[in-house]
């Protein structure tokens, strides 16, 4: 999921989340997560406000086969 910047703060992302939230609700959907990198910090406190929690459950690996 993304917003573009010029649509940032206008509630857009929240709306996103809710109906995200709704949809798996009603699919029975017990969890979701979101995935951002550590410098979003604007899409934390969205996520944060909407009322989804930080979580040290997973850790990320990636491995890089080139230098481009």
């Amino acid at each position: 999921m993304y917003v573009v910047e010029g649509s940032r703060g206008l509630g857009v992302g929240t709306a996103l989340l809710k109906a995200v939230q709704d949809f798996a609700k009603g699919c029975g959907v017990a969890k979701l997560r979101l995935t951002t990198t550590v410098d979003n910090v604007f899409a934390q406190r969205v996520y944060e406000k909407a009322g989804w929690k930080q979580t040290n459950e997973y850790l990320l690996y990636e491995y890089t086969t080139s230098d481009l």
